[in-house]
């Protein structure tokens, strides 16, 4: 199962991220989070100390790993839109995953990874979108069953429209302040790509009173809104250095987090159509401009999408 947080910069998608990542955590539920914002803060939200390497830096060797014994390339190069083949080396959520061995750090049930920030060698000559393609990477090759939990921390905006990440989830939560400009970003986001409403639910995060909820109701319609989460004491006092008090946040809102397991475990994936929209996504872009980049058609010739069949060995 795989859910990813959007939504405006400051609706406090790290916050509910971290939350529904550690409620998993506490039920023993096998959890691979990754932060994939450019503000980096889902490390400090989970309390893992150990920093595991930036994905956003190694593009190259991951794409060399998971390239495996796949023949369809030839000797061109493995894009960040490149869908799998079946010869394809792939990834899992087993702790024991050498892909995870290597790159996140494992508490108990849960695996972290990092996109990362930017570096200074990146001022003025790169964008963000470039460290992206290194999570389209894993998220391309991830073998993950209905018994594991992947939780993304997605840029802010609409900015996952631009890459094949827009393919990547099960479910789209926004999370959204009760203010226009927060829904607005929700809008923007369903006006450009329809295709995903049916797997996009809104989270309503930072309620006052039951007017900020009267409000966003009066915007949108209830049918896409899977609960709200109050301005919180516990959660002040977690931000001010109290860790224990994160805990209690959790808790206060365990209805909010049975909630989205309900609603992404309803939305069964069908690999095949992953699969299909990757090839999509990977022709357009080839089309657009990698054919002309590399100065060869880069989207033929490519293994037919193909069945995962819930085995992840």
């Amino acid at each position: 199962m795989r859910i990813g947080f959007l939504g405006k910069g400051g609706s406090g998608k790290t916050t509910i991220t971290a939350a529904f990542s550690s409620w998993l955590e506490g039920n023993a539920r096998r959890v691979l989070a990754i932060d994939g914002d450019v503000n980096t803060h889902l490390q400090d939200a989970l309390n893992i100390a150990s920093e595991p390497p930036q994905l956003g830096r190694l593009y190259d060797e991951m794409a060399t790993y998971v390239r495996g014994e796949r023949t369809d390339l030839g000797d061109r190069p493995l894009l960040s839109t490149t869908p799998p083949s079946p010869h394809s080396r792939f990834i899992t959520c087993a702790s024991n995953d050498p892909f995870l061995a290597r790159y996140a750090v494992t508490r108990g049930t849960l695996s972290f990874m990092r996109v990362g920030s930017f570096q200074e060698h990146d001022v003025g000559a790169n964008c963000y979108h470039t460290k992206l393609h290194s999570m389209c990477v894993v998220l391309n090759h991830l073998k993950d069953t209905e018994d594991d939990w992947v939780v993304v921390d997605a840029t802010a905006g609409v900015d996952t429209l631009s890459t094949s990440l827009v393919a990547a989830y099960d479910l789209n939560v926004f999370v959204i302040e009760p203010t226009m400009k927060s829904i607005n970003v929700y809008r923007d986001y369903l006006a450009i790509d329809p295709e995903s409403a049916t797997r996009t639910v809104v989270l309503v995060n930072k309620i006052l009173s039951g007017s900020d909820l009267d409000f966003v109701r009066r915007a949108l319609p209830d049918t896409c809104i899977v609960g709200s989460v109050s301005v919180s004491g516990a959660l002040r006092h977690s931000e001010q250095g109290d860790r224990a008090a994160f805990q209690t946040f959790i808790e206060e809102h365990d209805g909010v987090w049975r909630a989205l397991q309900s609603e992404c475990a309803r939305r069964r994936r069908s690999w095949g159509a992953f699969q299909s929209r990757l090839h999509e996504i990977h022709k357009k872009n080839c089309e657009w401009w990698y054919n002309a980049y590399y100065n060869q058609t880069l989207h033929t010739g490519l293994d037919a999408p193909f069945e995962f069949d819930g085995n992840p060995a």
